[in-house]
């Protein structure tokens, strides 16, 4: 009897333990749980903050070169966000910038999670961000006068110490650092216009703004190249592979003068050093062409040199030079009615007859020619020059 009890009372006891540790057992489980199910919580909030921040970002996005002003706040499910614009008053409209601060909450069960974020937002893009962008070096005069009030419909930039505008319609807005500024009577500015430590001359025009050099506002030609300014490297297309790096030689069709028919291009066109393009009336561009679309690179001039119009109904034509571009002899480039962009490091001059003329970068000088039609609307991103 004595051993029989002594047995029963271990077992009773073993069980006691046993149940005491499968009960803390339970415990820590039930602990570990709960723990991964905040765990999972706190990452599945945090998560859709971060959706929060995306729909805040596609909304900066559509609302394009207006921007979204002030404070607006979205209710999603279990997302919060709210969107502030706090671009400095100054700039409100300047090439399209726009600062916000966004913060998106989200909660899930018992879990919170916030994220605030600043963003910078610049609707253009690409080398072509501008209609028209100068800026000048040394002394220089420039006039642009684009007859029967023709429309610029992207951002302009000037940088030259004397100006004199005729006859043309900004739709975008306009910054002029310039010295001297004569406005003739049929110029109109339908989205702001800046004038830095200028003196303006203005027949029949209002609604331009004057600021001091010593404004936020003042650009200057190093704040223009450094940050305004749509740099390309263009020792970019050297390797790349979309492009055919030209040599010169007797069996090339780019031969030692430097010259080379239209015709013989490929469709994207490297040049190491300064090309003069020929073309006649019988042979302009080369077939086929991808994207419908002629890229010329050269790390020095290009030169276009051809007889006869260039007026191919759907191609379009992109000109990108380290140097100027020019016509024959230093002339002017004349002649094209494709849609034309044309980049320079230095000068550009342009002659009459471009009728479809989209955009011009110039670092240097730029001269435009009379009896032009307007600049157009261009496209937001130009095949294989997106990554220059």
């Amino acid at each position: 009897m004595d051993k029989r009890g002594s047995a029963l009372l271990n077992v009773l006891i073993v069980t006691a333990v046993l149940m005491i540790l499968g009960a803390l057992l339970l415990q820590v489980v039930a602990a570990d749980v709960k723990l991964s199910r905040k765990d999972y919580n706190r990452a599945d909030a945090l998560q859709l903050a971060e959706g929060g921040i995306d729909y805040a970002i596609e909304r900066i996005a559509a609302a394009g070169t207006t921007g979204l002003l002030g404070i607006h706040t979205f209710d999603l499910e279990n997302v919060s966000v709210e969107l502030e614009n706090i671009t400095d008053p100054n700039y409100i409209g300047f090439l399209g910038y726009q600062e916000y601060r966004v913060t998106s909450t989200a909660v899930q069960d018992n879990s919170t999670r916030t994220i605030e974020v600043k963003i910078s937002h610049n609707p253009f893009s690409g080398p072509f961000e501008y209609s028209v962008y100068v800026g000048g070096k040394n002394s220089t005069n420039l006039t642009v006068d684009l007859k029967n009030e023709s429309a610029i419909e992207r951002p302009v930039v000037i940088c030259t110490e004397n100006l004199e505008l005729k006859n043309v319609i900004f739709n975008e807005t306009v910054i002029i650092n310039s010295r001297t500024a004569v406005l003739g009577p049929d110029v109109q500015f339908n989205n702001g216009v800046y004038f830095v430590d200028c003196t303006v001359t203005s027949l029949n025009n209002t609604g331009y703004t004057v600021l001091p050099a010593d404004s936020e506002f003042y650009v200057g030609l190093d704040y223009l190249q450094n940050f305004v300014y749509p740099k390309v490297d263009i020792s970019y297309f050297a390797d790349n592979p979309q492009f055919t790096t030209w040599e010169k030689g007797v069996l090339s069709p780019w031969q030692d003068t430097g010259e080379i028919q239209m015709v013989n291009l490929s469709s994207r066109n490297y040049f190491p050093d300064t090309v003069v393009i020929k073309w006649d009336t019988n042979s302009n561009f080369p077939s086929p062409l991808d994207d419908n679309t002629l890229v010329i690179v050269s790390e020095g001039d290009i030169r276009m040199d051809g007889v006869g119009n260039i007026d191919h109904e759907s191609y379009s034509l992109i000109l990108i030079a380290g140097g100027d571009v020019i016509g024959p002899n230093y002339d002017v480039v004349k002649n094209i009615q494709v849609p034309l962009y044309i980049y320079a490091g230095k000068d550009i001059k342009c002659g009459n007859n471009l009728s479809n003329l989209r955009s011009t970068i110039a670092l240097g000088h730029l001269m435009l020619g009379s009896g032009m039609s307007s600049f157009h609307d261009f496209f937001n991103e130009i095949p294989a020059l997106t990554e220059a």
